[in-house]
């Protein structure tokens, strides 16, 4: 199975192939909001170096989010693109499936917590990785004040992490940060959950991937904001 990975959800663009279960190559820079520029260039690197075609890839992993709205449009856009171009299946994984595969561990509950600007966030609770929630810190720590010991990860939990570490005091069971490396979702882990997933039949047509925003875009929600003043 040769499996491209995708990942655009944050500020961070990367780019993996992965094959028969072996990591063929990867590429992530850290590209502000200039994900398209930063996309292709990167695609057309990992292909070279893994020593494929285009034309010789089974599937495409893509992060349909949460995350930035012009990166989640840029790399849905890319993959749909290439699948239509191709004849290929995608396979659509949150971010937050790709943060928790990436720091799956079995001594602690694993929390991926995503920064969706304007104060909110998205996280999932073990077990529930493909089904984000979305709400403001208030949430997630009563969310957390449910489970044992707990590492949080992704840039949502860093950024956080001080508001995160004072409500969480006096819980039960230990609060542990994962690191920068663990800020954004990892492509080596998409391009290896989306093999996986792959090979399950995880499979959809290009045309039935949506991006998981959870909630409207920022130009959107000013506008409304501006149209409710002006009546």
């Amino acid at each position: 199975m040769r499996v491209l990975a995708i990942e655009t959800a944050t500020e961070e663009v990367g780019v993996g192939l992965g094959v028969d279960g072996t990591l063929a190559a990867s590429v992530a820079v850290r590209s502000g909001h200039r994900h398209t520029e930063a996309l292709h260039p990167a695609v057309e690197a990992v292909l070279r170096e893994g020593g494929l075609r285009p034309a010789d890839l089974d599937a495409i992993a893509v992060d349909v989010g949460p995350g930035l709205f012009t990166g989640l449009r840029a790399g849905i856009a890319a993959a749909k693109a290439l699948g239509f171009a191709l004849g290929v299946r995608l396979v659509p994984v949150t971010s937050t499936a790709v943060l928790a595969h990436a720091a799956a561990c079995a001594e602690a509950a694993v929390v991926p917590v995503v920064d969706l600007r304007r104060r909110s966030l998205a996280f999932s609770l073990p077990g529930e990785e493909d089904e984000p929630r979305l709400g403001p810190l208030e949430d997630l720590v009563a969310a957390l004040r449910e489970l044992g010991d707990v590492v949080l990860v992704g840039d949502g939990a860093l950024r956080r992490r001080e508001e995160l570490a004072a409500a969480l005091a006096a819980r039960r069971g230990s609060l542990a940060f994962a690191g920068r490396e663990l800020a954004a979702p990892p492509v080596v882990a998409l391009a290896e959950l989306g093999e996986h997933r792959a090979t399950q039949g995880a499979l959809v047509d290009p045309a039935a991937v949506v991006p998981c925003y959870l909630r409207e875009p920022d130009a959107r929600a000013n506008f409304a904001t501006r149209a409710g003043a002006s009546v």
